[in-house]
């Protein structure tokens, strides 16, 4: 089971088990929750990063990405840095030990079902 879909089974578990004068209160904070999705991808490239940066917005376009769309690119792969997520972890260190050398990182606010989710 993914990470996000277990840590949002405990939440609704936790909901659950609220006594009823509280239910109301934990919703109003679930209902502030940003609504974000975040995708990941990892790929090889001898060119700097300067120089991938500068196909992006071409890309973009060429993808017809939703003017919302954030996207981010590091240069090397920390696996560590996704401890908060198993699976994604695994894969990040699958990705390096193939040679990948970037990561691209593309958030979409309003793209998880996550805050709908816990709230009904």
């Amino acid at each position: 089971m993914a990470f996000k879909e277990e840590f949002c089974e405990k939440l609704e578990g936790l909901i659950e088990a609220t006594p009823s004068k509280y239910k109301e209160r934990v919703g109003k904070l679930l209902e502030a929750l940003p609504d974000i999705g975040t995708a990941y991808g990892f790929f090889y490239c001898n060119a700097p990063k300067t120089e991938v940066e500068a196909y992006l917005p071409k890309s973009r376009e060429d993808a017809s990405t939703p003017n919302s769309l954030e996207l981010a690119l590091e240069e090397g792969i920390n696996p560590e840095k996704f401890n908060y997520d198993p699976e994604l972890k695994k894969l990040a260190y699958q990705a390096k030990n193939m040679g990948n050398n970037y990561a691209m990182i593309a958030i979409l606010p309003h793209a998880t079902i996550t805050k709908r989710r816990l709230t009904n």
